[in-house]
């Protein structure tokens, strides 16, 4: 599936949300999508769509980078 949607980015796929990384993560459902900062500080908790791609542009623009696409 990541190679199919061209998903370039870090994944963390559990099978359940009562596992270790879904719980500590407090994700109730699959699929859940954290942004996080240069920093690791998470951002942005499950944007969808464009909304993806803007949130990715902000963070990178704060980075001093150029537009993702």
């Amino acid at each position: 599936m990541l190679k199919e949607q061209k998903i370039t980015w870090r994944q963390a796929i559990e099978g359940t949300t009562s596992g270790p990384l879904p719980t500590k993560w407090n994700v109730s459902s699959w699929p859940t999508i954290y942004v996080l900062d240069a920093k690791g500080v998470i951002r942005f908790k499950n944007p969808r769509g464009e909304k993806l791609g803007e949130v990715v542009d902000e963070l990178l623009k704060e980075m001093g980078v150029k537009k993702a696409y």
